[in-house]
């Protein structure tokens, strides 16, 4: 699953590297952008069908709304695996058969983000101020 907003210029390299990592589909969720991703996810779907599907949501709704949206399309035809990665290329590469092999034997996959916040001398003395006023 893969959330969009104007992401227009990374959709089709992104398509193109995800698609020969495995038997993988990919559903796009077009958060009603103005840049004509929608149109290229559109071609997208075009070139790889059966591979490639594509919502549009009405208006810009939010990832939230993006995520509730995927989670419906694959409850109704019948997948059983979702996984989730920006349409801007910031999470490549994508073990998408590495994140299987893990689930398959475990039953779940958590990510995080692993770049450390920066916290400065302010942020720590007023958390460990909090509660002395």
């Amino acid at each position: 699953m893969i959330p969009i907003y104007n992401q227009a210029q990374w959709l089709t390299d992104l398509v193109c590297h995800l698609l020969p990592l495995g038997p993988l589909d990919l559903l796009i969720v077009d958060d009603g952008s103005t840049d004509g991703s929608g149109e290229v996810a559109e071609q997208l779907t075009l070139l790889f069908p059966g591979r490639v599907d594509l919502v549009h949501q009405p208006e810009r709704l939010g990832t939230g709304a993006a995520y509730t949206a995927a989670v419906r399309y694959a409850l109704t035809r019948g997948y059983t695996i979702l996984f989730s990665l920006e349409g801007d290329f910031s999470e490549l590469p994508f073990p998408a058969p590495t994140l299987r092999y893990v689930l398959n034997e475990t039953g779940i996959v958590l990510s995080t983000v692993t770049e450390r916040p920066v916290r400065t001398r302010r942020f720590w003395r007023r958390l460990f101020s909090c509660g002395k006023r």
